[in-house]
């Protein structure tokens, strides 16, 4: 909740005016959601795309609490702005305030608020709303405010419904002032996909998803980097790791190992700053850490193999394969296509979360890979295997499709389902044939009909 509301709310009253108001936002929500002006519409809402009946709601409760006062403040009013692919977007006109800092008070006008209506809530399969819709995108949002705050370039995030599908945000037009912090989302183990980005000279681009700098959009957010976007232990390691001069790197490395307070999670830290020690140590470091055993290390360990020369990666990603941890395996099948990229020469510099892109990827590696994993992958994430048949070998790809179609696994069919528009055009009628024979969940039956017609 904006500060500037929850200033204005005695401590008495405070939960419970703050509960009426959210409730306030669930209905509104409920009346914007697919709402269309008709004959008997008034010429607010057809000028506006919006039901009078909302504003109505928003006003009263607002005046009940005084957050704004009737005949001195204007009356809220709510206009439409844009939709996309996932929700509606809608400028909260009159509600303005400033919201933390005091250098705002100082420097910026209060702010102003929109709120994201979703189209929907969840749907049949969940791989469209992995990192879209009110769910996933109010996770991102939470996620980045709390751990980097309301100043960077993701703009600010106030509150959100789940039960109805909405999230309040500042409003940004070409009058914004610049953020004040630029900040990596990489450096959280996150990937932002669905936006321009700043250039590599620092100035702002105003392009897909971006006004003077901001991203307005969480959707398309996701996770890299479990163990650096969950363990804060590890992740101050790493940088602790990465701001070590070369010469003093590996004694830093090797003193931190020998710490016994929370040493999971240190080691873990150091296991993914291994790409940041001299190439003639990464080896013997590896080894230290595998043969610790244990999840949360091997987990990191998942993420180092693309940095090392293919023929040295290749006994390390069977070795963590026969740990037989679930997160361990999701995330080194995950890994495959970066894993069979040609490896540059700063393979410091290469992030987690970069983009293989098809021209750079070897596909007999992605063969050998899939050899391995086959014998060795567990049933909770075998589905994984599934997201890259199409980047096989052209003469691979029937063979290792109808091998894993042929498993009984629901998870692994949904996905094999999801990704059948990926499979190249000469084997996407016998990939449908065999689905059609081997496929017989009820749930996907129904849920890809399209496809069983």
């Amino acid at each position: 909740m904006p500060e500037f509301i929850t200033y204005k709310l005695p401590k008495e009253i405070r939960k419970t005016a703050i509960h009426e108001i959210f409730e306030a936002f669930d209905k509104v929500t409920l009346l914007l959601r697919g709402y269309t002006p008709d004959s008997k519409s008034s010429m607010n809402e057809i000028m506006k795309s919006r039901p009078d009946s909302a504003v109505e709601i928003l006003n009263k409760v607002f005046k009940k609490y005084k957050i704004i006062k009737p005949f001195v403040d204007d009356d809220i009013d709510i206009v439409y702005l844009d939709k996309g692919g996932k929700g509606a977007v809608y400028k909260i006109e009159g509600l303005k305030g400033w919201t933390s800092s005091k250098v705002d008070k100082m420097f910026d006008d209060p702010d102003e608020f929109v709120i994201k209506v979703y189209h929907q809530l969840k749907g049949e399969g969940w791989h469209p709303f992995k990192s879209h819709g009110a769910y996933a995108e109010s996770n991102s949002a939470n996620y980045w405010t709390k751990h980097e705050g309301r100043y960077t370039q993701r703009g600010k995030f106030y509150f959100a419904g789940l039960k109805s599908g909405y999230m309040v945000n500042k409003f940004l037009d070409e009058d914004t002032r610049l953020p004040k912090r630029i900040v990596d989302e990489y450096s959280r183990g996150i990937k932002c996909t669905d936006e321009d980005k700043y250039a590599s000279n620092r100035q702002v681009i105003d392009g897909y998803n971006r006004i003077k700098g901001y991203n307005y959009d969480w959707g398309g957010c996701r996770v890299v980097n479990r163990v650096k976007n969950e363990n804060k232990i590890a992740l101050a390691v790493l940088n602790r790791i990465k701001e070590t001069p070369e010469y003093d790197v590996i004694r830093k490395w090797q003193s931190l190992f020998s710490e016994r307070q929370n040493k999971d999670d240190i080691r873990a830290g150091l296991a993914l700053a291994i790409k940041y020690l001299p190439a003639n140590c990464q080896k013997e470091c590896i080894e230290q850490c595998l043969a610790l055993n244990k999840p949360k290390i091997n987990q990191a360990l998942a993420y180092v193999l693309k940095y090392l020369q293919y023929e040295d990666s290749l006994p390390y990603y069977k070795r963590l394969l026969l740990t037989k941890d679930v997160k361990t395996q999701v995330i080194l099948l995950n890994e495959i296509p970066l894993m069979a990229k040609k490896l540059k020469p700063d393979a410091k510099n290469i992030k987690d979360d970069i983009s293989a892109q098809l021209a750079e990827i070897v596909p007999k590696r992605i063969d050998r890979y899939y050899n391995i994993a086959e014998r060795y992958v567990l049933p909770e994430a075998i589905e994984h295997l599934a997201s890259f048949v199409h980047l096989l070998p052209k003469e691979n790809i029937p063979r290792q499709y109808t091998k894993l179609v042929k498993i009984e696994n629901e998870s692994l069919h949904e996905r094999l389902l999801y990704t059948l528009v990926r499979i190249p055009e000469f084997f996407k009628e016998d990939a449908k044939i065999l689905l059609r024979k081997y496929v017989k969940e009820p749930k996907l039956l129904e849920q890809y009909k399209d496809v069983f017609e």
